[in-house]
């Protein structure tokens, strides 16, 4: 790795660094994290009472997520990874309560 690979490569983590800690210092800030996380389980809520089966429940939640970070101005593709575990982690709860 030449000099100027490692220097372009450090800049790069920098600038990554920076904009993780910018949108931590926001959702903190903001309350995105309670915003978010109620809406999921509203968007959950509304999803089970429609007629909806399956993926297309977590699809119309996965949606209204995406339509809420819009609204907030959330990087919607940077937390939807951990979106989508949540929604996964509640089934898995929910399934085994109801057992």
């Amino acid at each position: 790795m030449t000099t100027l690979e490692l220097i372009e490569l450090i800049v790069l983590a920098l600038i990554v660094c920076c904009l993780a800690i910018y949108y931590l210092v926001k959702a903190i800030k903001n309350h995105w994290l309670s915003k978010i996380s109620s809406e999921v389980f509203k968007a959950m809520k509304d999803a089970e009472a429609s007629s909806l089966t399956g993926k297309a429940k977590k699809e119309y939640v996965l949606e209204r997520i995406e339509k809420l970070c819009s609204e907030l101005g959330i990087p919607y593709a940077f937390i939807k990874k951990l979106i989508d575990k949540l929604i996964e982690k509640t089934i898995k709860s929910y399934n085994n309560m109801t057992k």
